[in-house]
């Protein structure tokens, strides 16, 4: 059973101008209850189901890791020790399952080649890591952190996608956006993503000129406004140029999941969403059926079923971390979440399904719900026919405020 949960009061008080992106607004309000729930056994075992499931691992350090190593009496060798010793207490319990998703989100200043070549080693060595084609082996840079050499080398190590990560302070220039998509054709990457903290308005335009000078397209553009370093609120960083932002993808033909994450209508998850097995986890959205993740860093996140947990951020505690024990994690509403997971994925909710496996009268409490939130003199957010609502263009525009009334609901 969840312990007792307390919506915090900027979730409950959120204004209709709150950040629009509506794909991470559960691991936003799950982050927040953690911050005061109570510790909860949540011990690496638990990953070990005698399920088939695939799972997904993140290799993980937030970005001002750097500063503390400078500062300190900590350098990199400590970081790549720590993440070995994870790796070997996490894959003694999860060496049988499918690893078909892999995200490295390591800040590249702290490691060297070696370094990188050595951790790859043995992640490749104590999980079972996918070769398939489908799989989704994902490095992710910041702009001042890409190099060619750095590329290659992970193309080498055998990744197949490369993400940009744009802090929310940074606006490039078209010509930097050029540039780096640019780098991704050259090295022939399978998928080319960007992340983004805040919209680019300057995106659109590049990305049709660049198409127009016989580049390709970013396969996703995901806007990505939870931060686990600085909490579950950023502010308004998108509220106001959120809608034409919006627009301008769809009108560059994305298709969107969720309100926030534009996908090219050929790629995998497109084809997921198509054949209705696209999967939404703490990390976004995958079309490799994971739902579980094993988080491996300062900070990183894991996730199994109906909880998270959370390894310390800072770098001392992390490296005295008991992995096998009591991690301070957060349990949380199953059927909320699948409520939530479908409106994201699908833009419809299948009512006869909850109602019949879950007891779930859904229809009447998002009349309820939702009513406040309708313009009259705006299109309706939603339609209900033969028992399927699906969501107006209005409501997938709204989704995040959809969402947060779901959340209120079903974690108070």
């Amino acid at each position: 059973m969840a312990p007792s949960q307390t919506i915090p009061d900027a979730l409950l008080s959120a204004p209709e101008t709150s950040p629009s992106g509506a794909s991470y607004c559960w691991e936003q309000a799950i982050s927040s209850i953690g911050q005061t729930s109570r510790p909860m056994e949540f011990a690496s075992a638990q990953l070990a189901t005698t399920e088939a499931t695939p799972l997904g691992i993140t290799l993980y350090a937030p970005p001002d890791l750097s500063e503390t190593i400078e500062k300190g009496a900590w350098d990199s060798r400590h970081l790549v020790d720590g993440l070995r010793r994870e790796m070997q207490i996490r894959a003694a319990d999860v060496r049988q399952r499918r690893i078909p998703w892999l995200s490295w989100e390591l800040p590249h200043a702290l490691l060297d080649s070696a370094d990188i070549t050595e951790l790859m080693y043995f992640v490749g060595r104590l999980f079972q890591l996918d070769a398939n084609e489908d799989r989704f082996f994902s490095v992710n840079f910041r702009p001042e952190e890409l190099s060619a050499n750095r590329v290659a080398l992970f193309k080498g190590l055998g990744f197949n996608s490369l993400e940009i990560h744009f802090p929310s302070d940074i606006e490039p220039s078209p010509g930097q956006l050029a540039e780096l998509m640019e780098t991704s054709d050259d090295f022939h990457f399978q998928h080319f993503g960007l992340n983004l903290k805040q919209p680019i308005d300057s995106l659109p335009r590049c990305i049709a000129q660049y198409v127009g000078d016989g580049g390709r397209k970013p396969d996703r553009v995901t806007l990505r406004n939870l931060d686990r370093d600085k909490g579950p609120h950023q502010g308004e960083n998108f509220s106001g140029r959120f809608p034409d932002f919006f627009q301008a993808l769809r009108d560059q033909g994305y298709r969107v999941l969720g309100n926030d994450c534009f996908v090219l209508p050929n790629s995998p998850l497109a084809v997921a969403q198509n054949n209705h097995h696209l999967k939404l986890n703490a990390q976004g959205y995958n079309s490799q059926n994971v739902s579980d993740m094993v988080g491996i860093g300062p900070g990183s996140i894991s996730c199994h079923r109906h909880g998270r947990s959370h390894n310390p951020v800072d770098l001392p505690e992390y490296l005295a971390f008991d992995f096998a024990g009591q991690a301070h994690g957060t349990a949380f509403h199953h059927q909320g979440k699948l409520v939530i997971d479908q409106l994201l994925c699908y833009h419809q909710l299948d009512l006869k399904y909850f109602e019949d496996r879950y007891h779930l009268q859904l229809e009447p409490l998002l009349r309820e719900l939702w009513s406040p939130l309708q313009d009259h003199s705006c299109p309706p957010l939603f339609s209900i026919h033969q028992h399927q609502l699906t969501l107006s263009p209005e409501g997938i525009l709204r989704l995040s405020h959809l969402c947060r009334e779901l959340i209120v609901h079903f974690c108070d």
